[in-house]
């Protein structure tokens, strides 16, 4: 059995934006430094996120074979960062700017939708099994470690128009690179 119960805050996670590399960064929008600066927090959004998971795993075959099945349950709160509250007891030299941030103007230009844009609610089943020929599991010379699962967010589970179901399939080889 593995079971979680965390509760992640960040006042300023980072956030560049979505496409990975296609994104448009600018390193002078939080250079405070620059003729371009806007924020040191620019490229920055606040998140809470909870999670709780307990996830299950069985003897099909010894120890060789295994099932796998679990539940989790992710509640997402964003927002844009909360300049006041990094601000507080600040001298005036040190204040960060209250200003549009990139998050916001996502927000703003409907790329984040609006039913989006304060986080939700995603919940997940697992179901799977686990082949594991490791000779030894914390440092192992030979064997594979291979697993094969469904993750589903199923509408019923409150997913509602964001329901997939995703294949994940793993491989792990091991043998030594130098004898003894």
């Amino acid at each position: 059995m593995n079971a979680e119960v965390s509760l992640l805050t960040e006042k300023a996670l980072d956030f560049y934006g979505f496409n990975g590399y296609e994104s448009y960064y600018n390193p002078n929008f939080s250079n405070d430094e620059h003729a371009e600066y806007i924020s040191r927090m620019y490229y920055k959004h606040e998140r809470k996120l909870t999670r709780i998971k307990a996830e299950f795993q069985g003897k099909i075959i010894e120890r060789k074979l295994r099932w796998l099945g679990g539940i989790v349950h992710y509640n997402n709160r964003i927002a844009t960062v909360d300049i006041d509250k990094l601000n507080e007891g600040k001298d005036a030299a040190d204040l960060l700017p209250d200003t549009v941030l990139l998050y916001d103007n996502y927000v703003n230009w409907g790329i984040i939708p609006a039913d989006q844009a304060d986080g939700g609610i995603n919940n997940f089943i697992k179901a799977g099994i686990i082949f594991d020929t490791r000779d030894n599991e914390p440092n192992p010379q030979t064997g594979v470690w291979e697993e094969l699962f469904f993750v589903s967010a199923p509408g019923f589970l409150g997913n509602k128009d964001y329901a997939f179901t995703k294949l994940v399939v793993t491989h792990r080889q091991y043998f030594p690179i130098i004898k003894d």
